[in-house]
């Protein structure tokens, strides 16, 4: 059975001059983990913004034209039909990046336990999370037993925030961009089945992913 990241730490920082090891280590475990907390930011504001942009488009009977910084998109049927895929394309990365995210956090968590075990056991490593947005919230490291009031408040609503926002939200994107195209383009749109397949594939392999990954496989 494959070891867990924790069980990897472990086994790797044994012995003399084991503290110093997990120290020097665990700066670029921090330094990725901070990149990946910068690459679902930004991720996260991608996907809000593009649902808008389709919403935009899909309900304009016009070429309308949007401009996205130096990008713009014209709203022709090609770019409607393709911009859920899109959409579900970002999210799987997304969740990749959160898994990621969450490895990352777990291996400094264990690193921290071997070179600063009071900081930890007082959940000072909490308060150096690498910051994420809200609208793609999973979830905090551990305080170490040392929640306050606040703190456990904040965990709560950072769930509802999590199932909404990484979940329910995109599902319910998906479901009526392809209602709302299939209503505007029609059933014999080839263009469209295609991208609703890669779609239901890309959503398909993220459930796959996040299942094995939360079941240890």
């Amino acid at each position: 059975m494959a070891k867990s990241v924790g069980q990897r730490v472990l086994d790797s920082f044994q012995g003399a001059g084991a503290e110093i090891q997990a120290k020097e280590y665990s700066q670029n475990v921090y330094a990725a983990w901070k990149d990946i907390s910068a690459s679902l930011s930004r991720s996260a504001l991608l996907i809000f913004l593009l649902m808008a942009v389709f919403e935009l488009l899909v309900n304009q009977h016009t070429s309308t034209a949007i401009s996205i910084g130096s990008f713009m998109l014209v709203n022709a049927p090609i770019v409607q039909i393709a911009l859920p895929t899109i959409v579900a394309f970002v999210i799987y990365d997304s969740f990749r990046l959160s898994v990621r995210w969450l490895r990352l956090g777990r291996a400094y968590i264990e690193l921290t336990k071997i070179y600063a075990p009071v900081q930890r056991d007082n959940g000072l490593d909490f308060l150096i999370e690498p910051n994420l947005p809200s609208l793609w919230g999973i979830g905090a490291i551990g305080f170490g037993g040392t929640e306050r009031t606040a703190d456990r408040f904040m965990s709560t609503v950072n769930a509802v925030v999590r199932y909404a926002m990484m979940l329910a939200v995109p599902v319910a994107f998906e479901s009526q961009a392809y209602y709302r195209l299939i209503q505007k383009f029609g059933y014999d749109n080839i263009f469209l089945w295609v991208n609703a397949g890669i779609t239901i594939l890309l959503g398909v392999c993220t459930v796959v992913y996040v299942w094995l990954e939360s079941y240890g496989k």
